[in-house]
């Protein structure tokens, strides 16, 4: 399943919920129910494939019933927990997530690994809704209680209620306690691995040989978003020894690195290879549309999300769920500026750049894909293999003298072609080619004394450039909410 809405109220407000679910049909067909409580009403969506009838009665679900979005990664061992129920009548996610409940309580959720969003309500109970701990599933959350609303796009909740907040990460919520984290917060755990190098390299290629593994599983129509750098390139090779001849796709401008080298890991590991090549006048055509999507109006953000829409766009029709690299920079420490960081500021700033991953680039990885009924899945964020990287140093992650994610570099040679392992590290949006020309327009279209007088947003925020004014403008146009302005005002991009 891709998304999820509810709402709670006094009254009746099926024209508000209607109204905000009609934001998320890009996600799928959607599923809804509703019910009369007492002097409440309860209306709930679910949107994804798998979809059935476009509506149904709540008391054909029971109490406690479920919502969920996303993806479980250990439903083998979840199964193993349960006590009462047999594994065979739990094949979907959803069912095995209420079947803990039903026999553990909200104990079960520190439990759960993989991408999730869901609200569980169970008229002795209430609510429990609860997060992933990186954020891989979007979520928001009203901070009032009539009407009580969580949605899975700022673009939905925003028609419900104008008071919300992005759900917390590795968090779950009940009405009368609030917000809890869940005991598994991305950070260091364990010891650190120990062995020769060549030990440390085995690790590395065996648990995202068996994260890609798993995310494809269950998965008829899977491929993989290739930009040709290290990161994409890895995932494509891995993922096409489990399926020869898997979809890649790729964009740019004419003449882009990104095209040159995805053809180069084409060729190399023979992959049914789909590219589009677009042009400034394009970008400029779609950047409404990729910013009222996006739900952000952050410069970095912006920039990459334009080339991951045409990407979805190419994908879409072809494949259902897509494979990327996102979060091998975060791992593994790719970025620039922090080779100019003191080794005892590697190790927070690595988990930092993990935690703010839902407002960066899992956000445009999943609001781009989802604008298109994709979904996108991360191989090098499983919660396994996150654990096994933030074991290693960040000293070592990031040695002195070696390039940068040499440990990936090492640990996939002959797998992608050296080329590739040995290009430098590049944004998505510089490789494909969008970022300068987007800056370029930017410059053009604000003067100098528009920028002075509008350069802080309406909550406060300092933008950062003329560029992001630009955007921010945009943005305003489709959310002039001021909750709005707030909930994506409390980041910045890298």
């Amino acid at each position: 399943m891709y998304a999820i809405a509810g709402m709670m109220s006094a009254k009746d407000q099926a024209e508000k919920f209607t109204a905000g679910i009609n934001q998320m049909k890009h996600r799928g067909r959607e599923q809804i129910v509703y019910r009369q409580l007492g002097n409440q009403w309860l209306r709930v969506a679910e949107f994804g494939r798998g979809i059935s009838s476009p509506d149904s009665d709540l008391e054909e679900m029971g109490s406690p019933f479920i919502v969920f979005s996303g993806k479980l990664s250990n439903r083998e061992d979840l199964k193993n927990r349960l006590r009462n129920k047999k594994p065979e009548n739990l094949s979907a996610d959803r069912s095995l997530i209420l079947a803990l409940y039903e026999e553990q309580g909200e104990e079960f959720i520190p439990l759960l690994e993989g991408s999730f969003a869901f609200a569980i309500f169970d008229q002795e109970n209430g609510w429990l809704i609860a997060r992933d701990s990186l954020g891989r599933m979007p979520l928001y959350i009203s901070t009032s209680q009539d009407p009580f609303c969580f949605a899975s796009e700022m673009k939905t909740i925003r028609e419900m209620t104008p008071d919300f907040i992005e759900f917390p990460s590795g968090s779950f919520y009940t009405p009368e306690r609030g917000f809890r984290e869940t005991q598994r917060r991305i950070k260091k755990r364990g010891t650190v691995i120990k062995g020769s190098g060549e030990e440390q390299m085995a690790e590395i290629r065996r648990l995202l040989l068996q994260s890609t593994e798993t995310m494809m599983d269950g998965e008829e129509s899977v491929g993989v978003y290739l930009s040709g750098g290290l990161d994409s390139s890895i995932i494509a090779a891995l993922a096409s020894e489990k399926r020869p001849g898997i979809p890649t796709f790729s964009v740019g401008i004419k003449g882009s690195a990104d095209l040159k080298h995805a053809r180069l890991c084409r060729d190399f590991i023979g992959s049914s290879h789909q590219e589009y090549i677009y042009t400034k006048e394009e970008m400029l055509e779609v950047l409404p549309e990729v910013i009222r999507q996006l739900e952000s109006y952050d410069a970095g953000l912006v920039r990459s999300a334009v080339a991951n829409y045409f990407l979805a766009r190419i994908s879409s029709g072809h494949i259902r769920t897509a494979l990327s690299g996102e979060g091998a920079d975060e791992l593994f420490l790719g970025y620039d500026y922090l080779l100019k960081l003191p080794p005892d500021q590697l190790e927070g700033e690595s988990e930092r750049l993990l935690e703010s991953l839902h407002n960066t680039g899992l956000q445009r990885g999943d609001r781009m894909s989802a604008a298109f009924g994709i979904q996108a899945l991360t191989p090098f964020l499983d919660e396994g293999f996150i654990e096994m990287a933030l074991q290693i140093p960040a000293a070592v992650r990031q040695m002195e003298g070696k390039p940068e994610k040499w440990m990936l570099k090492e640990a996939f040679q002959g797998l992608i072609p050296d080329e590739i392992r040995n290009r430098k590290k590049n944004k998505f949006s510089v490789g494909a080619g969008s970022s300068r020309l987007i800056s370029q327009v930017a410059n053009e279209k604000i003067s100098d004394k528009e920028w002075e007088e509008e350069r802080v947003t309406l909550s406060g925020h300092p933008l950062i450039s003329k560029e992001e004014l630009v955007y921010y403008r945009i943005f305003r146009e489709y959310f002039p909410e001021l909750a709005c302005d707030k909930a994506v005002g409390h980041t910045r991009h890298l």
